[in-house]
C-alpha cells in the first residue's frame, strides 16, 4: 500500500512540475513593483508564419505581467514588450541595447506605443541602456529592471 501511495504522489508531483513554466531568471526592478521573475511562456506568438520565443516577466509586488516576444531582424534582436498600459520594443544592435517606440510594421499588427501612459523622461534616458552586445538573458533582466520606469505614475488623489 505504501508503494502505491508513494507512486501516486510521485506521478502527481512529476506531472505538476511538467506543466509549470520554466523559471529563466530573477531580479529587482528598484521600483514599487519590486522583484520580478522571468519565465518562458507556454504559448509562443506566431507572426508571418514564424513561431517566436515568448517570455513572461512577472512583478511580485503588483501581479503585473509583461509579455516579451523575441523577433530576430537582419541586424538586431527586437524584444517587443507588451503590458496592459504600454507597449515598446527594446532593440539590441551590435553597439547598444535600448528602448524604441514600436515600428509602423507592429502598428499594422495592432500593437502601438501610446504616449498616454509613458514617462517620456525615462524613455529618453533608456534610449541607450548599455553599450556592446549582451546575451538574451541579460537583456531580459534589463527589460525587467527598466520597464517599470517607463510607466507614468498615476496621480494620487
Amino acid at each position: 500500500m505504501k508503494r502505491v501511495i508513494i507512486s501516486i504522489f510521485l506521478v502527481l508531483f512529476i506531472s505538476c512540475a511538467s506543466f509549470g513554466k520554466k523559471l529563466i531568471a530573477e531580479g529587482t526592478s528598484f521600483t514599487k513593483l519590486g522583484n520580478f521573475r522571468i519565465e518562458s511562456s507556454d504559448a509562443p506568438v506566431i507572426l508571418n508564419g514564424q513561431e517566436l520565443e515568448t517570455y513572461q516577466i512577472i512583478y511580485l509586488n503588483s501581479g503585473d505581467c509583461l509579455t516579451v516576444v523575441l523577433e530576430k531582424d537582419r541586424d538586431c534582436m527586437k524584444y517587443v514588450t507588451m503590458s496592459e498600459k504600454l507597449s515598446v520594443q527594446y532593440v539590441c544592435h551590435g553597439t547598444y541595447f535600448g528602448v524604441e517606440r514600436l515600428t509602423d510594421e507592429n502598428s499594422i499588427k495592432g500593437i502601438t506605443t501610446s504616449d498616454e501612459h509613458m514617462n517620456r523622461t525615462a524613455y529618453f534616458h533608456q534610449r541607450v541602456i548599455t553599450s556592446g552586445k549582451n546575451d538574451q538573458i541579460t537583456n531580459l533582466k534589463l527589460i525587467g529592471a527598466y520597464f517599470p520606469e517607463l510607466l507614468k505614475s498615476e496621480p494620487s488623489a
